[in-house]
């Protein structure tokens, strides 16, 4: 059977391919199942605001930083705002989106030359063809920080609430507050042809009154990616945010309820341990 040959522009065009490219680069295996559908839904564009609420060790983030890098690949104009709890998280994932960059041999072009007067931290750094503008093309900020005046085309949210920010009511109100501020940098209609700046949120919820949900019923289309196959009788209470993938599969085969939904990733052995530690309540929350 001849071999398929994969182009440049096949990897621009599809962001599943994409992201099968990245993982091999990255000598990850292959993404999972629930990888694929998570990948599908960050990568859809037509929901502006559209968030992942996954397990610690989803692979949500690394998803992210590979949408982010085949973003500015189509794109190197785009402008990237990325925005984490804290800052040092929020550095750790643009220098990641950096060293893919350095990685491929495909996108090393976006890289600034030796000597070129484009910005090149980890704080702040902009892409090799990008027109000139006071904005970078990736920005990473702390939750706590100031982020008035800036203009982003995608911003990031990744794991804004922690426990730390997130422990008490007026922390929650605050942070709130904070991630209200959103819709005042995410850009508006500059070309005439409707705006399609976006927002993604990636997190794992810390209470039961979590930002995310408070988001949800702002509208922000929430996905919801348990680590098992819930029991149909709890279904009625993901408020129709579950995985229609996994809410299907598990009425399909009623067997499947409290399995693991990506046993590549978490085995049942390992969640068991895992929920005898955390104990249930935690258990539930976090996985």
């Amino acid at each position: 059977m001849s071999k398929v040959q994969i182009t440049e522009q096949d990897l621009k065009d599809d962001f599943i391919l994409f992201l099968h490219y990245i993982w091999k680069l990255l000598n990850l295996p292959p993404p999972t199942k629930c990888q694929i559908l998570m990948a599908e839904w960050i990568s859809d564009r037509a929901k502006r605001q559209r968030g992942v609420m996954a397990y610690r060790g989803a692979g949500k983030s690394y998803i992210s930083y590979c949408y982010c890098v085949w973003r500015m690949w189509k794109d190197p104009d785009i402008k990237i705002l990325v925005i984490s709890a804290t800052s040092s998280r929020a550095d750790a994932f643009s220098k990641t989106c950096k060293q893919i960059l350095e990685l491929s041999p495909l996108l090393r072009t976006l890289i600034p030359p030796s000597g070129s007067q484009n910005q090149w931290s980890n704080i702040e750094w902009t892409v090799q063809g990008a027109k000139a503008s006071g904005s970078c093309t990736v920005k990473s900020v702390g939750i706590t920080s100031q982020i008035t005046g800036t203009r982003a085309d995608l911003i990031l949210a990744d794991d804004v609430s922690s426990p730390k920010n997130s422990m008490t009511v007026d922390q929650r109100e605050k942070l709130r507050e904070q991630v209200a501020e959103f819709q005042d940098i995410k850009k508006g209609d500059e070309t005439g042809e409707g705006a399609d700046s976006e927002i993604l949120y990636l997190g794992t919820p810390q209470s039961y009154e979590s930002l995310y949900y408070h988001l949800s019923g702002q509208g922000v289309n929430f996905r919801i990616w348990p680590a098992r196959y819930p029991y149909i009788e709890a279904i009625r209470s993901y408020q129709g945010m579950l995985c229609p993938v996994i809410e299907n599969e598990v009425f399909e085969a009623p067997t499947l309820q409290w399995e693991p939904t990506d046993p590549k990733r978490f085995t049942h052995d390992e969640l068991s341990e895992r929920e005898v530690y955390q104990g249930k309540a935690r258990f539930q929350m976090q996985f």
